[in-house]
């Protein structure tokens, strides 16, 4: 998994930030990005997921008990969390890559992590995860890093089958899904692609419609030396994105 420094050039700037209705080549509207101050989404449920003691620990964090104990086979790596409501939610756990191999197990609950059920989707799932989002316990999204078959994988039955998700017949090298915006309960994902004229990344921001199946192209920017994104999420007409670092941007959403 990498980490990264978000960075934009000031002359990268001013150009995306006058762009208005612009569009770059492959017919996808430019979008204005500038500095924020503070990127920190809200935790409406109040719930962390963290490694404790060789368990994964489910803690309320106004309380700061310890909802849940799941017991751990493999190492410390990586874990995502999201919620539908104070009860439903999903947890992904996976383990360090191993010669290309990597364990992900998902954990869902349907009262405030009391019980969970857990499923093992090591063999489902390719590529490595990158991002967790659930727009119910049965309608979860899996960004992953691309390796043969997908960006953006779904499942609507629980974790049972999973398939990946093709938007449109760009390479994305990698796919992650935001949290599902607060705002509007509408949910979007940021996909990467490198544009081979440039050998610079390219961000697409795709957004969710009503029919379960579609999505749609909302726009894309051109950031520097863009990575892994640490911290991201929809709010207020603005994408927000945070680095490793604390960098901190805005997106415009059209």
């Amino acid at each position: 998994m990498r980490y990264f420094r978000l960075a934009l050039s000031l002359c990268t700037l001013l150009l995306l930030g006058g762009c208005g209705s612009a569009v770059d080549e492959r017919g996808s509207a430019i979008l204005a990005v500038t500095a924020a101050d503070n990127v920190q989404p809200e935790n409406l449920y109040g719930l962390t997921a963290s490694f404790q003691d060789g368990n994964i620990a489910v803690s309320d964090e106004n309380s700061g008990d310890i909802l849940s104990e799941i017991p751990l086979s493999e190492d410390e790596y990586a874990l995502f969390l999201s919620m539908t409501d104070d009860s439903h939610g999903c947890l992904l756990y996976c383990s360090s890559p191993a010669a290309g191999i990597m364990m992900k197990h998902l954990y869902i609950t349907e009262d405030r992590w009391a019980a969970y059920e857990e499923k093992d989707l090591s063999s489902l799932i390719d590529g490595y995860p990158t991002s967790l989002s659930a727009l119910s316990t049965d309608h979860i999204y899996i960004g992953t890093q691309m390796r043969s078959n997908g960006y953006l994988f779904e499942t609507t039955d629980g974790g049972g089958q999973w398939n990946p998700v093709t938007i449109d017949d760009e390479y994305y090298r990698y796919g992650y899904v935001l949290p599902v915006s607060a705002d509007d309960h509408v949910l979007y994902a940021l996909l990467e692609y490198t544009d081979s004229a440039t050998d610079t990344s390219t961000y697409v921001l795709c957004r969710h419609s009503d029919d379960p199946a579609a999505w749609e192209k909302i726009g894309s920017f051109v950031p520097e030396d863009l990575g892994e994104p640490q911290t991201y999420y929809v709010s207020d007409g603005f994408l927000y994105i945070a680095d490793s670092q604390g960098t901190q941007y805005q997106v415009n959403l059209p």
